[in-house]
């Protein structure tokens, strides 16, 4: 898409024209709607050289106003303007470059003419430019580039530009991250109407983020990006009314919402509708509907929803009973650091007194991580994430130091090990080369309470 439709480019380069002869002519027709004759006028300036009338001649053939729609023609007339510097025709041969539009994609003239627009003070320009750093489209990712280049666009009042610095702001990517400036320019851009940033500043009123908690002010901008079909918003007022923040109680019109946000395939919406189902709120409690909504949201990797899938599974509501998917769903959201998940593995683990395969990696990555953070071998064995990680562990030390025994000598055992040593050791189950011999018995812990099915 142009930044500029014809008749507003037309009018916008009015004042930088000599505005004299054919070229004039050609803004008199565009201006009441005559796009043959203005299209003809401004074609006689164009092969005159005038790179004004070039620019706005190529944008008639991108978009086939006055004559019939034409990329070459198009292309032809942009590259004449451009060459003589005119930056909207730079813009729009980066954004052809970009989209490969008439032309093959190609992200190194795409970033070349948008940098020779962008030093010229070209919004839209500057806004695709960050992007592109922002992306890695084209060029290596770098951050700091982006902000640099969506901050000049956003001080010219781009909304989107406005929007993705304070997404930066927010996450520190680029820039110190600093909330005030985030919100700063989430509101500059939600002022223009941009419903991503109406959306964002719904969440920050609701969850009282970098602002005071007023869930009235989250309702309003909730309602704003809702009403142009922001699935995030229409989630945040679903979330509202189902947890009777602000509002009335109302299962009714949260699911109303969740609805609109789960069509949209928001997963949020789609575990909270799942949620809705398997505990009857607002509607008649269908464990089948449960289930089809909550594999819906795993799927796109929604951990809350994994996690209740896997004990549907394991129930048998709404669904067969089946261990096995039970685990495979809890595997895949404890890889993603559910602690839920994690904590059902481990009982599972506990109970059986073996380690499942998920388990297994979860306790050689916990090992690691905790090693390479300084943290005495020792330690890294006593605070194991449970009782079968313990013992697997205790295994493989006194594999390598079979003259240990009982629990002091094996700590003064682990005591002597390198770091680097203890990490190989680790490393040995990763390779599918654990040792077995002289595995010490030790106490199982009790077994951890059941976990509790994720809720809102």
């Amino acid at each position: 898409m142009r930044l500029l439709v014809v008749i507003g480019l037309v009018v916008a380069l009015a004042a930088i024209s000599a505005f004299a002869g054919d070229y004039a002519d050609g803004v008199k027709f565009a201006e009441s709607k005559d796009y043959a004759r203005a299209a003809s006028s401004f074609r006689k300036a164009a092969e005159q050289g005038d790179a004004a009338a070039q620019s706005v001649l190529g944008a008639m053939y991108d978009e086939g106003q006055g004559v019939p729609q034409d990329y070459k023609q198009a292309l032809y007339w942009y590259e004449k303007a451009a060459t003589q510097g005119n930056a909207g025709a730079q813009y729009n041969l980066g954004v052809i470059y970009s989209t490969g539009q008439g032309v093959a994609q190609d992200g190194k003239q795409a970033l070349y003419w948008y940098e020779k627009a962008a030093v010229q003070g070209h919004s839209g320009a500057q806004f695709n430019l960050g992007l592109m750093f922002s992306k890695g489209q084209g060029v290596p990712q770098n951050y700091k580039q982006a902000a640099f280049w969506h901050e000049k666009a956003a001080a010219q009042g781009i909304a989107k530009a406005q929007f993705g610095l304070g997404v930066q702001y927010d996450l520190g990517l680029g820039v110190t991250r600093d909330e005030k400036r985030a919100l700063y320019w989430h509101e500059k851009a939600a002022a223009q109407g941009f419903a991503a940033a109406q959306s964002v500043l719904g969440a920050r009123y609701s969850n009282g983020q970098g602002v005071a908690q007023d869930y009235k002010q989250a309702l309003y901008w909730y309602e704003k990006a809702a009403a142009q079909g922001d699935a995030d918003a229409e989630f945040g007022l679903g979330l509202l009314y189902a947890k009777g923040a602000g509002v009335a109680l109302d299962y009714k019109q949260g699911m109303l919402w969740f609805r609109k946000a789960a069509a949209q395939g928001n997963a949020d919406a789609q575990f909270a509708m799942g949620l809705m189902y398997a505990n009857g709120n607002g509607v008649s409690q269908d464990y089948k509907e449960a289930v089809s909504l909550y594999e819906k949201a795993a799927v796109q990797g929604h951990s809350n929803a994994q996690v209740n899938l896997g004990f549907m599974y394991e129930e048998g509501k709404g669904v067969a009973q089946d261990q096995k998917r039970a685990v495979f769903w809890w595997e895949k959201a404890a890889a993603q650091g559910n602690a839920a998940a994690q904590s059902k593995l481990a009982s599972i683990a506990n109970a059986s007194q073996n380690l499942t395969l998920e388990a297994l990696k979860l306790c050689q990555r916990e090992a690691v991580s905790k090693l390479d953070d300084g943290v005495s071998p020792a330690d890294v064995i006593a605070n194991a994430v449970h009782a079968a990680c313990r013992r697997e562990l205790d295994a493989l030390i006194l594999a390598r130091a079979p003259t240990s025994a009982g629990s002091r000598d094996f700590r003064e055992g682990i005591e002597q090990k390198t770091l680097p040593e203890i990490t190989r050791m680790v490393l040995v189950y990763r390779a599918g080369k654990r040792q077995t011999p002289g595995r010490q018995k030790s106490n199982p812990q009790a077994t951890p309470p059941r976990p509790k099915p994720m809720e809102m």
